[in-house]
């Protein structure tokens, strides 16, 4: 990675060892030799050129001839001769960016794949750790990549502790799948690396994350529910009742099918298959007569 330091200007000249190659020399000696007056011996020009060396105006000289040697991108002789050396800074965030982004293409891996590890294996800890507080993702984010943080399989640290992060990888994640919020299941969330989202958060609850990422849906609505749903009476006795609103009709008409068409077939195995028992549960009937079809063992 020295080349991207020293292409980028952050590199240290040995002085020493410039004004002894040859091709620096000559602007050495012509520099001096026309900032004194004419010396007709070839020891007095060398003269000069001793005593020029040791003068700033030299210094500038070098300078500038290995900046136009770095600008055209022919100092491979120069570094090769320990003439000039990378100094190794990342204040310039151009240095970062392109040491992060060859970091990425050395490594044969997607930028969400990678962690602190990797930059540590490429001698690049001071990097992460005093520019980007240890965290890859503000890293690649810096240096352009196109990659939202629950993407990272090593989340920062804290993003879910901010609803905003957790409702928006929720929206993510449902988008992305193109399927109906209720049809989210808990392998969704795997399959987007989300397991921790819904583990510590919604206590493995799908329909929590999507309630609190604000979709519309009731928990019997759920495809695949909780089975802890039909253990509180007031949501068997709601999941009824929104039942009959839907279907439009008579309690005392609902049957076995309307259960499974609105996908309740588990609540009415909770009243062992009878659509009487789950009716009156709900406040609709009080006797097996006013069903239009009677229970069998009525």
């Amino acid at each position: 990675m020295a080349k991207i330091f020293i292409e980028e200007g952050s590199y240290r000249i040995n002085y020493q060892e410039a004004k002894n190659n040859d091709e620096i020399k000559p602007f050495l000696f012509a520099s001096t030799f026309d900032s004194r007056e004419h010396h007709d011996s070839r020891e007095g020009e060398m003269e000069v050129l001793r005593e020029e060396l040791r003068n700033s105006d030299c210094i500038n000289v070098i300078d500038k001839k290995i900046s136009e040697i770095v600008k055209k991108g022919d100092y491979l002789e120069f570094y090769n001769e320990g003439i000039i050396n990378p100094k190794t800074s990342f204040k310039k965030k151009i240095i970062r960016v392109r040491i992060i982004r060859k970091m990425v293409e050395s490594s044969n891996k997607r930028p969400e794949l990678m962690s602190v590890a990797d930059f540590k294996k490429n001698n690049l800890a001071g990097l992460i750790r005093f520019y980007y507080v240890g965290s890859p993702y503000s890293a690649f984010k810096e240096a352009g990549y196109d990659i939202l943080p629950w993407e990272m399989r090593y989340k920062p640290t804290g993003l879910w502790k901010e609803k905003e992060n957790r409702v928006e990888a929720i929206k993510w994640m449902v988008e992305r799948l193109e399927k109906p919020a209720n049809e989210i299941t808990r392998k969704d969330f795997k399959k987007n690396n989300l397991t921790g989202l819904i583990l510590t958060y919604y206590k493995s609850s799908p329909y929590k994350a999507l309630q609190e990422a604000g979709y519309d849906i009731l928990p019997w609505e759920m495809k695949h529910k909780s089975r802890d749903v039909w253990r509180e009476k007031e949501n068997r006795v709601e999941a009824i009742k929104w039942m009959v609103e839907k279907e439009n009709k008579p309690a005392c008409e609902i049957n076995k099918y309307d259960f499974k068409k609105n996908n309740l077939t588990g609540l009415l195995h909770y009243y062992s298959g009878s659509s009487y028992r789950a009716l009156k549960e709900a406040g609709y009937v009080k006797s097996p007569l006013e069903m239009k079809n009677k229970p069998v063992s009525f």
